[in-house]
């Protein structure tokens, strides 16, 4: 499905670019709206679902503290590795 790209998805994509250490949709949240101060938590929730569903962006497996994290690498990697195996 081809969907249009809008500011807010811009925004979004380009601080998962810059920001190689997983995010999760709150520290999304706050470095959007350090440089949009106009932006809406709920627009980043629903941009960054787009986003995961349209498979542009990378939902990890949550995590106890702090819920997802998101990556913009969609390509097969990994994130954890075992040092016992």
């Amino acid at each position: 499905m081809n969907t249009r790209n809008t500011k807010q998805k811009e925004i979004i994509l380009d601080i998962l670019d810059q920001n190689r250490t997983h995010p999760t949709m709150q520290e999304i949240y706050l470095l959007a709206k350090d440089k949009y101060p106009s932006i809406g938590q709920a627009t980043i929730y629903r941009n960054v679902n787009k986003l995961v569903e349209e498979e542009k962006v990378l939902r990890l497996p949550e995590t106890k503290d702090e819920g997802y994290h998101y990556d913009i690498n969609v390509n097969p990697h990994n994130h954890l590795v075992c040092n016992c195996c």
